[in-house]
């Protein structure tokens, strides 16, 4: 893993342990867990956005592709559509929809029993 992306793992990393902390004293820690994975990788569709509107270094896809695997694929998703960011990235796109859809398709189940 390239030095950059290690750093925004372990901010993501930080940022969604300090949220989910903060909204598991009000919903379950699971539910948190996925609402603040959701709305940090949207915040990071937008930065990476604003990124390359200025030039400045990009996020990899790669890590894009990481943290949809931890369950934000939905907020990466959400976070192109708002941002009209990395919508004609085919291949892309296809990662983070598989990987969403199979965790859904997985979440059903085990609601299921």
């Amino acid at each position: 893993m390239k030095p950059l992306t290690r750093q925004y793992v372990l901010t993501y990393i930080l940022g969604n342990t300090v949220l989910t902390t903060v909204l598991a004293t009000a919903i379950p820690p699971l539910i948190a867990f996925v609402i603040s994975s959701n709305l940090i990788s949207c915040i990071y569709m937008g930065l990476d956005k604003q990124s390359a509107r200025c030039g400045a270094y990009r996020i990899p896809e790669e890590f894009f592709i990481l943290i949809s695997v931890l369950g934000a694929g939905i907020g990466i998703m959400l976070g192109g559509m708002l941002f009209r960011h990395k919508t004609r990235k085919k291949k892309f796109y296809i990662w983070i929809v598989a990987v969403t859809a199979l965790q859904l398709i997985y979440a059903v189940l085990l609601l299921r029993g």
